[in-house]
C-alpha cells in the first residue's frame, strides 16, 4: 500500500512559504556581510580615515553603550550554544531582539564617539541611513530601499528575475536579490503603519482609503532610507509576535538561522567598532571590554585585533 500523501491547506503552505523565505532571507544576508570585505572597504574610506572623536565624547556613555551590546551579543551566542532542539527552536523568537538590540546599542556607542546627538530607535535607524547613502560606510552594508509603496527604489543594490520566489544560488545577483525583496517588503511595511498617521483627504474632505503616489510620497517623506537596521528593527520584540508561527515551522532551519543572525550581528558589529576604536585609540577601546568575563573578551577580542591591522 503505497503511503498517505497529506494534502496541505492553504495556511500551512503559506507558514512554509513564508519559513523558507526568512530562511533565504538570513542567509543571503550572513554572505553578503563578509568581515574581511568590510575591513577592506573601511581602509579605502574617507570618512572612517579622517574619522575623530567629538569634543563632546563622554567615554562613561560609551561604555555603558557598548558593553550593553557586547553582554546581548553574547546573549545571542550563549543560547545557540548551550540550547538544543525543542529548546533552540523556541528560543528563536527571543534572537531577533537580541540580535537588534545588540546591533542598536553599539551603533549608539559610535554615536557617542562621533557627537551625533539621536537616540530613539527610529531617529537612529534613519541616521544609519543617511550616513549609508552619503557613502560614510563600507558599500557593501550600505545597501538601500527609499520611495512610496508604489514606486520604492534601490541603491548600492539591485535585483534580477527569478526563476521562483524560493529560488537561490549563491551568487552575487540571486543573493542581493533576495536583500532587495526583504528591504522591499519591510519598507512596505512601514509606510503601511505610517500610513494612519497621514491625513490626506478627497475633494469632498473625506479621509482616504486608497493612497495615491503623490500621497504616499507624503508617508515616505520622513521615513529615510530603508536599511539593515530597518531589517532587525522589524524582527524586535514587538514585532515578531506576528512571526511566531513562522519560527516555530520545521521547514524552518533553526540551527542554520541561529547561525545566519550571529554572523550578521558580528559584522555590523564590527562597522561600528571600528569606528569606535579609531575615534578612541586602541589602548582606550581594549580598557572597555577588559573587566568582561574571558568568553566576551574572546569574541571582541578577535575582533578588535582585525580591526587594529586597519587603523593607521
Amino acid at each position: 500500500m503505497s503511503p498517505l500523501i497529506k494534502i496541505l491547506t492553504r495556511e500551512e503552505e503559506e507558514l512554509i512559504f513564508k519559513a523558507k523565505m526568512t530562511q533565504i532571507q538570513f542567509y543571503a544576508l550572513a554572505l553578503k556581510l563578509q568581515k574581511s570585505k568590510i575591513l577592506q572597504e573601511l581602509t579605502l574610506l574617507k570618512y572612517f580615515n579622517e574619522f575623530k572623536r567629538s569634543s563632546t565624547c563622554d567615554i562613561k556613555e560609551v561604555k555603558k553603550w557598548i558593553v550593553n551590546g557586547w553582554n546581548t551579543e553574547y546573549l545571542l551566542r550563549i543560547n545557540f550554544k548551550t540550547l538544543k532542539g525543542d529548546a533552540l527552536r523556541n528560543s528563536l523568537h527571543w534572537s531577533f531582539p537580541q540580535a537588534y538590540y545588540s546591533v542598536y546599542t553599539i551603533c549608539l556607542a559610535f554615536f557617542k564617539v562621533a557627537g551625533f546627538t539621536e537616540s530613539s530607535h527610529t531617529s537612529v535607524i534613519s541616521k544609519v541611513g543617511k550616513l549609508m547613502y552619503e557613502g560614510k560606510y563600507p558599500n557593501v552594508i550600505s545597501f538601500l530601499s527609499d520611495g512610496g509603496m508604489k514606486k520604492i527604489s534601490f541603491t548600492n543594490i539591485n535585483r534580477v528575475e527569478l526563476p521562483s520566489t524560493i529560488y537561490f544560488a549563491k551568487t552575487p545577483e540571486v543573493i542581493d536579490t533576495h536583500i532587495c525583496q526583504f528591504l522591499k517588503s519591510t519598507r512596505e511595511m512601514d509606510l503601511d503603519d505610517r500610513k494612519v498617521n497621514i491625513k490626506c483627504y478627497t475633494v469632498k474632505g473625506k479621509r482616504k482609503v486608497n493612497f495615491s503616489e503623490l500621497d504616499w510620497e507624503k508617508v515616505s517623506h520622513n521615513l529615510g532610507y530603508t536599511s539593515i537596521m530597518s531589517l532587525l528593527y522589524r524582527k524586535r520584540i514587538k514585532s515578531n509576535y506576528r512571526d511566531i508561527e513562522t519560527f516555530l515551522c520545521e521547514e524552518l532551519n533553526v540551527d542554520e538561522v541561529y547561525k545566519y543572525l550571529i554572523a550578521i550581528t558580528s559584522s555590523i558589529n564590527i562597522v561600528h567598532e571600528s569606528f569606535i576604536m579609531k575615534g578612541l585609540g586602541e589602548t582606550q577601546y581594549i580598557s572597555l571590554y577588559q573587566k568582561l568575563n574571558d568568553e566576551i573578551k574572546e569574541i571582541i577580542f578577535k575582533r578588535s585585533s582585525a580591526i587594529s591591522k586597519i587603523i593607521a
